[in-house]
C-alpha cells in the first residue's frame, strides 16, 4: 500500500534544510532540545542560538539543574515551552500551543494519529513534541524515555527532528499508546499521549 502524505507542502521544504541541535551523550536534556528544535522550525528567521539561549536562561533562573541530567517531566516542559513561546510572541514571532490530550489520554493509537493528521493538515507551519518510552526486551534492560520533535507524518511513518540517535523515520507499526506492559517486541515505542504538544506558526 502506497503511503499517503498528509502534512507536507512544497513551500515548507526550506525547513528540511535545518539540522536538529544535538544533546550530549551523557545528559538527559532531550526535553529542552525538543523545545528548541521545534521552535527553530517555526521561527526560521531567528538564530537557533537565540532560541536555545532563552530556554537555558529561563531554566537556569527557575529550574533545577538535575533535569539536565535526568530529564524533564511533563509539567516542567510545559512551563519552559510556554515561557519561551511568550518571549517569541513578544518579539513578533507568534506561535500557538495546543495540548490535545492534556487531561484525557487518547483511547487508541488511531485517535492519536487522527489528531496528528488534523494538526498538520490545518496548519501550514506545524510541528509536534511527543514523549514516549522504549523497551523491546524483557527484563527491560533497554528501557528509556525520550522527548522528540515530529515534523511530518504519513499513513505509516512519523518523521522526527531529533536531538539524539533516535530513528529519523519512526514506523507507526512499531508504536502503541501507553499501557501496563514494560516491553513489547513488535511495538516497543510506547507513546504517552498526554505528553503531546502541537505547535504551529500563526499569521501576523
Amino acid at each position: 500500500m502506497k503511503e499517503v502524505y498528509t502534512c507536507h507542502s512544497k513551500k515548507e521544504d526550506k525547513k528540511m534544510n535545518l539540522k536538529p541541535q544535538k544533546q550530549g551523550s551523557q545528559d538527559g536534556a532531550c526535553g529542552f532540545y525538543a523545545i528548541g528544535n521545534a521552535l527553530s522550525i517555526l521561527c526560521p528567521n531567528l538564530p537557533v542560538d537565540e532560541i536555545f539561549n532563552e530556554i537555558k536562561k529561563h531554566y537556569i533562573e527557575n529550574g533545577q539543574p538535575v533535569h539536565f541530567i535526568k530529564g524533564l517531566y511533563r509539567n516542567k516542559l510545559n512551563e519552559v515551552l510556554a515561557h519561551v513561546v511568550k518571549v517569541l510572541i513578544d518579539k513578533g514571532h507568534p506561535v500557538d500551543i495546543h495540548r490535545p490530550f492534556w487531561s484525557n489520554a487518547a483511547v487508541s493509537l488511531g485517535d492519536f494519529k487522527d489528531a496528528l493528521d488534523e494538526h498538520f493538515a490545518n496548519n501550514s507551519k506545524a510541528v509536534a513534541i511527543i514523549g514516549y518510552a522504549y523497551c523491546k526486551n524483557a527484563p527491560n534492560d533497554d528501557y528509556y524515555e525520550h522527548w522528540t520533535t515530529i515534523i511530518r507524518k504519513t499513513t505509516k511513518t512519523l518523521f522526527t527532528f531529533d536531538s539524539s540517535d533516535e530513528r529519523k523515520l519512526l514506523p507507526l507499526s512499531m508504536c502503541r499508546i501507553w499501557d501496563d506492559k514494560q516491553s513489547h517486541t513488535i511495538r516497543p515505542y510506547k507513546i504517552q499521549t498526554t505528553e503531546t504538544f502541537f505547535l504551529s506558526g500563526k499569521k501576523n
